[in-house]
C-alpha cells in the first residue's frame, strides 16, 4: 500500500509542477502578422478585357480602381509568412488559380505586390497594387473586419487581368462563401 501512495504523490507532484501557469515566454507574432490570414475573396475579370475592347496589364492603380470588374468566383486566399519571417515577404496562396508564390511587402503600408515571379507550378505571375486595409470591409454576417485587394496576371492567361477582393475570414460559418 505503500508502494501505491508514493507512486500516486510522484505523479501527481510531476502533474502539478507541469500545469504551471507562469511562464517566462511571450506569444509573439510573424513579422508580416498584418498582412497574414484566411480571405474569403471573390475573383473579378475586367468586362474591358474580356470584351476585348483593352488592356489592363499595365493600367495604373487609378485605371484599374475605375474599371467595370464582374464577379467571376467566390473563393478564399492565405497569406503567411515565409519560414525566414522577413517582413518584406510573405507567401501568397492563390486558390482562385490553385497556386502559390511569394510577394514583396511593405508592413508600414499594409502592401504586396510582385513582378513576374514564378510560381510552384511554373508559370509567371503579376501582382500588383495589394493592399489590406484595417476594419474597411462589412462581411457577409455585419461584422468589420479587414479588406483586401489586389490585380493579378496569369503568364498563362494573357491579356486578363483579375481583380482579387474580399475581407479576412471571421470565423464565422455565415462569413464563408
Amino acid at each position: 500500500m505503500k508502494k501505491y501512495i508514493v507512486f500516486f504523490a510522484f505523479f501527481a507532484a510531476l502533474f502539478a509542477v507541469s500545469c504551471s501557469p507562469y511562464t517566462d515566454e511571450e506569444a509573439g507574432g510573424t513579422a508580416v502578422q498584418d498582412l497574414s490570414g484566411t480571405w474569403t475573396v471573390i475573383a473579378y475579370y475586367s468586362a474591358l478585357e474580356a470584351g476585348g475592347a483593352g488592356d489592363l496589364s499595365n493600367a495604373s492603380k487609378a485605371e484599374l480602381d475605375a474599371a467595370e470588374w464582374v464577379p467571376y468566383y467566390n473563393t478564399y486566399q492565405r497569406t503567411y509568412n515565409t519560414a525566414a519571417n522577413l517582413s518584406t515577404e510573405m507567401w501568397f496562396e492563390d486558390n482562385f488559380w490553385g497556386d502559390m508564390y511569394k510577394v514583396d511587402t511593405d508592413c508600414s503600408k499594409l502592401s504586396f505586390s510582385c513582378e513576374d515571379v514564378e510560381t510552384e507550378a511554373g508559370i509567371n505571375v503579376t501582382a500588383r497594387y495589394g493592399q489590406v486595409l484595417k476594419g474597411a470591409a462589412t462581411t457577409y454576417s455585419g461584422r468589420q473586419a479587414d479588406s483586401i485587394v489586389v490585380y493579378i496576371n496569369y503568364s498563362d492567361d494573357p491579356g486578363f487581368t483579375y481583380k482579387i477582393a474580399g475581407f479576412r475570414y471571421t470565423g464565422y460559418t455565415e462569413d464563408l462563401n
